[in-house]
């Protein structure tokens, strides 16, 4: 009979959500080896990787995703992960994007109007709308922006 979420599995989902607070909830990622805090540097400058440790974590992760608490994703062939979060990320298609930004240019052509007819300087412009996804570190500073969403498919295995 199971107890609920182990050690690592808590430790996950708690350093993810410090990582991911203050960015857009669905669309900010973490690298599973900076979740497993695997990598080490010795005072000689060399780096390793604590295997035990990593695997421990991809395990956790497995199942945390099985149970529905974590998306994975992969970039440039490294596992990240997000935690499911209450708001979706959006999934347009090429077609769907570009209607998309045309609806919002013509809103924003027509409240243009209503400022000029009222007197406002003021002006809106919409040249492109695209979902962009944030890959972070633990700190939650950002490593790299990203124009696609990486879990086109959740992987079987979190290391695949």
């Amino acid at each position: 009979m199971s107890r609920g979420l182990g050690r690592v599995q808590r430790e996950i989902l708690d350093d993810l959500g410090k990582a991911v607070a203050e960015h857009p909830a669905g669309r900010t990622w973490v690298r599973l080896q900076d979740l497993a805090k695997a990598t080490h540097i010795t005072p000689d400058g060399e780096i390793y990787t604590d295997r035990a440790r990593y695997e421990s974590t991809r395990r956790a992760v497995s199942r945390l995703r099985e149970q529905r608490y974590v998306q994975t994703g992969l970039i440039n062939g490294a596992t990240v992960v997000r935690p499911r979060g209450a708001s979706p990320p959006l999934r347009l298609t090429d077609q769907e994007q570009q209607d998309f930004t045309q609806r919002l240019k013509n809103l924003a052509e027509l409240t243009n109007v209503e400022f000029r007819e009222m007197g406002v300087r003021a002006r809106i412009t919409v040249t492109e709308v695209f979902t962009e996804h944030l890959l972070v570190g633990l700190n939650g500073r950002p490593i790299s922006k990203l124009s696609y969403d990486p879990q086109s498919e959740e992987p079987d295995d979190p290391d695949q």
